[in-house]
């Protein structure tokens, strides 16, 4: 299944424009143990990128302003930071990143706290709209994590919320996309569960969901010397 669904995600578009497959970038190179802001950055900002790739034969590169709304899984090691500095070494347009993110926070919270509207217009360098805002919820799907059992909570929420956001960041002329997590050490099945939730409100609001969990799992079947996780397994 998580194969089927990287290989699903080439088909998907942002604003009529084709997503480069992800799954190619997880063979490439050996990697570096620690370096979990890269694994992190690197299918989604395949998927930013080759969304605004410039046309066959346009010589000036595009500028992709990217606005990320979350928690530490995107603060953490400057997620925005880093898609920038990849975008810049690739050869599609180069990446204005933004961010609003409470540690822990769920997505119905940056719903209903009423710091988004001025989160969208302070972080942005200049006068453009964003292009994309990349979603991503509290890794236990809208709940504090069970440390004993790592239930995760009922998809309703999230899935309400990005519903609610959705129509947000559309009213603002931008695009939504969907930041799927990845299972927690301890609890690898799990992905399966998050993936669903993910893909069937991207399909709902018909927005793409960026397997980064999948990618996450991919990497590390195939390179289990690296330790991509912190300390309490996220």
């Amino acid at each position: 299944m998580l194969e089927q669904r990287l290989q699903l995600f080439e088909t998907e578009t942002i604003k009529g424009r084709p997503i480069e497959r992800v799954a190619g970038c997880l063979s490439e190179g050996p990697g570096e143990p620690g370096k979990m802001g890269h694994f992190r950055g690197i299918p989604l900002l395949l998927m930013l990128a080759y969304a605004a790739a410039p046309i066959a034969g346009q010589e000036e590169r595009d500028t992709l302003e990217v606005f990320f709304v979350g928690n530490s899984y995107i603060d953490f090691n400057n997620l925005p930071g880093l898609v920038e500095g990849i975008a810049q070494e690739l050869d599609g347009p180069y990446v204005t990143a933004g961010s609003h993110t409470h540690g822990g926070y769920t997505l119905q919270e940056h719903l209903t706290d009423g710091h988004l509207p001025g989160a969208f217009g302070a972080d942005r360098e200049s006068q453009r709209a964003w292009d994309l805002v990349v979603l991503q919820e509290q890794s236990a799907l809208a709940t504090a994590t069970d440390t004993a059992t790592g239930q995760l909570g009922s998809p309703d929420e999230f899935q309400d919320a990005v519903r609610g956001l959705a129509t947000v960041v559309r009213d603002l002329g931008a695009a939504p996309v969907l930041y799927m997590t990845w299972a927690k050490k301890r609890w690898p099945d799990q992905l399966a569960d998050i993936a669903s939730a993910y893909q069937e409100v991207g399909a709902d609001v018909d927005a793409p969901v960026a397997p980064v969990g999948d990618a996450w799992a991919a990497v590390i079947g195939r390179r289990p010397d690296l330790d991509l996780f912190v300390a309490d397994g996220s």
